[in-house]
């Protein structure tokens, strides 16, 4: 998602996958954890 979104920019493809992990980890699952295009929005990714 991350390569498609940002154009191949590799550092901002690995700030959102670490964003995405922290999220599955802070909340309960996946389900849940998974950022949405509305998060990415709110955290300006």
């Amino acid at each position: 998602m991350g390569q498609i979104r940002y154009h191949g920019d590799i550092e901002k493809s690995l700030r959102l996958g670490i964003w995405n992990s922290n999220s599955v980890i802070m909340k309960i699952g996946a389900q849940v954890g998974i950022l949405t295009v509305a998060d990415l929005k709110k955290h300006n990714l």
